[in-house]
């Protein structure tokens, strides 16, 4: 009698049939699409962190370009008028004439007129609220002593005493400090606005270079392993 070759056949059903190879096989490719993908996000969120890091930076820059240039173009202005007014501080000091220091008077009059005028075409939306405020309160200054010295009227036989020359001298020298002091706002500004724009540019020059230097390393480090 033949022997009967009987095999057996483990039956499984459902997920009895898969094996922990398989197991294993399914999640790490799952595991390996989502690190794959968290990767990629993160790369792109850098990316885009880093880019708008950046166009922050530059309009910053953009916006101390504009302080400087109106800061340059307001101290000019201060600094002939710093002059005028010295001049005319040294001339009210020497001389005794009344018809020669109402005539002073009545020229740094228009004199301040024409700087207030000058100062008034500067757009001062973009500037500091603060430099703002200062520069208004000059132009206040600048208002009051016009009025001022437009009331300066003598008789023609009038002589002016050295008390009222020295209230003159006085009231143009608080001016001619008010303005020295602001200008030095002005340059203070300036110097860090100047210093800011380098920090910049240094922080992204830097970065830059960092980049194509990691570059050309990986390069001479695959040419490097290729050629051995």
């Amino acid at each position: 009698m033949d022997k009967l070759n009987v095999e057996i056949v483990n039956s499984c059903k459902g997920l009895d049939c898969i094996s922990i190879v398989d197991w294993l096989q399914f999640f790490g490719a799952i595991g390996g699409a989502f690190l794959g993908t968290l990767i990629a996000g993160l790369v792109t969120l850098s990316s885009v962190k880093k880019q708008l890091v950046f166009a922050r930076d530059m309009e910053r820059k953009r916006e101390l370009d504009n302080f400087i240039k109106v800061f340059t173009d307001i101290s000019n202005i201060l600094s002939r008028e710093i002059n005028y007014l010295e001049k005319c501080i040294e001339e009210l000091k020497i001389t005794n004439d009344t018809k020669r220091i109402v005539n002073l008077l009545k020229d740094l009059a228009v004199q301040l007129e024409s700087k207030q005028d000058d100062l008034r075409r500067f757009d001062y939306v973009s500037i500091p609220p603060n430099l703002y405020m200062r520069i208004s309160s000059i132009d206040s200054v600048m208002n009051n002593l016009i009025a001022s010295f437009k009331k300066v009227k003598f008789e023609e036989d009038y002589i002016i005493s050295e008390s009222e020359k020295q209230k003159f001298i006085v009231t143009t020298e608080d001016i001619c400090n008010n303005v020295k002091e602001f200008q030095n706002e002005l340059i203070a500004k300036d110097e860090q606005s100047i210093a800011e724009i380098k920090r910049l540019d240094n922080k992204w020059n830097e970065r830059t270079t960092g980049t194509l230097r990691d570059f050309v390393s990986k390069a001479f480090r695959r040419k490097k392993g290729g050629s051995r």
